[in-house]
């Protein structure tokens, strides 16, 4: 900070208009003094060119590394979400068989077990079993109705048995499956803390006014009516903040960087859409946005490249996000369980931005909207 003041000092003093002819002289030692200032000037200034390119790159670096790996988790929840819906279906198709077979089985065993005795039975000797004639034609000729149904259903319980063993270990195989993703996914989540730890870090080191835009971001929540309204105060501000950084800009330690481009847009989450856009949702009401239901401790991801500019709770939308993207389009997540970005912060589409609650079936709800207005996220979004 103090190197800061002398550079402001020395640029003040180059603006002072040049003095009367009949001004003294400086000394030597004066002309020394300011010499050697001007050095230290523009050291300081390498050194803090020097310092925000390493921290910058730093923190490109940690970026590029959590958008691979949260790519990786993803796949994993996606994969892990379908081996335990296979499961699921292969363990209910599973009962259904075996109750199918514990309740033929006892029968047809003991059908099959008296044709067995009767085929057994030379046809001499049971001709001249008693009896009229008539009666050994009608039991003939019910045996030949009978047969092609029993031998039908001896076919499908050996069908049904084929099937079941198929099932066992099909069952096996997911469920090692699902052991294996589990465990993967659960180190790559712990891989992600650390890097969204790392991440937090560098963007607190190059962004020293974090806490103030924070508290604006709180503020302006508390003054907001509605969800425009927010959007609405938090898009003022930023121009505000923008035309005194452009006023400052000689003073400013960090040059400040054009926003990030929207990229291809994605889902913030790996889930299923449970209410789409304008659909009807819970409540009766005409959705807004999409409502998605995912695993617990789901990964969320910024759906499109932008700026964080709200972070908190608002209203009834719980824990939530706000990101605004070029073109005049913003981003509302809600429902978070965690939130793992702040406010100013720059994030690429698919870079993480929370998560999900770890208890019960979370649901995320994502709107898009466009001056201040919902828009079908399909418009941008591929889904």
């Amino acid at each position: 900070m103090n190197h800061l003041i002398a550079l402001t000092t020395f640029c003040l003093l180059l603006s002072i208009p040049a003095m009367a002819q009949d001004a003294p002289t400086p000394s030597p030692e004066t002309l020394k003094q300011t010499e050697n200032d001007l050095k230290q000037t523009e050291a300081l200034k390498e050194k803090l060119t020097e310092e925000t390119q390493a921290l910058q790159k730093d923190l490109n670096k940690t970026t590029q590394n959590l958008l691979s790996l949260a790519d990786r988790i993803g796949e994993n929840e996606k994969n892990l979400t379908r081996i335990e819906g296979q499961i699921a279906r292969q363990q209910a198709e599973r009962a259904e068989i075996e109750t199918r077979l514990n309740t033929d089985r006892g029968a047809l065993s003991a059908l099959i077990m008296a044709l067995k005795r009767m085929d057994d039975v030379p046809r001499d000797v049971l001709m001249l079993k008693p009896g009229a004639p008539l009666e050994t034609a009608q039991s003939a000729l019910l045996l030949e109705t009978i047969l092609p149904r029993l031998y039908e259903r001896a076919n499908s319980l050996k069908t049904d048995l084929a099937r079941l063993d198929e099932l066992i270990k099909n069952l096996a195989r997911d469920k090692q499956n699902a052991e294996k993703t589990a465990l993967q996914l659960a180190e790559e989540q712990k891989k992600m803390t650390a890097l969204l730890s790392d991440r937090e870090k560098a963007y607190r080191r190059t962004a020293g006014d974090l806490k103030t835009q924070t508290q604006t971001a709180r503020r302006l929540a508390s003054e907001a009516q509605t969800l425009k309204d927010l959007i609405g105060r938090i898009e003022q501000n930023r121009q505000k903040q923008e035309n005194l950084s452009r006023q400052n800009a000689s003073l400013s330690r960090l040059k400040t960087a054009p926003p990030p481009k929207m990229g291809a847009g994605r889902l913030p989450v790996s889930g299923t859409i449970k209410v789409g856009f304008e659909q009807t949702d819970d409540i009766g009401a005409q959705s807004q946005g999409l409502t998605l239901d995912a695993r617990p401790g789901a990964l969320v991801v910024s759906p499109l490249g932008g700026v964080v500019r709200y972070t908190g709770e608002f209203m009834n939308y719980g824990p939530m996000v706000i990101i605004e993207h070029q073109k005049d389009y913003h981003s509302l997540i809600a429902g978070l369980g965690k939130i793992d970005t702040v406010v100013g912060q720059s994030v690429l589409a698919g870079e993480p931005v929370g998560r999900l609650g770890n208890s019960g079936f979370p649901s995320l709800y994502y709107e898009l909207r466009h001056n201040g207005q919902p828009v079908n996220p399909g418009r941008i979004l591929k889904y």
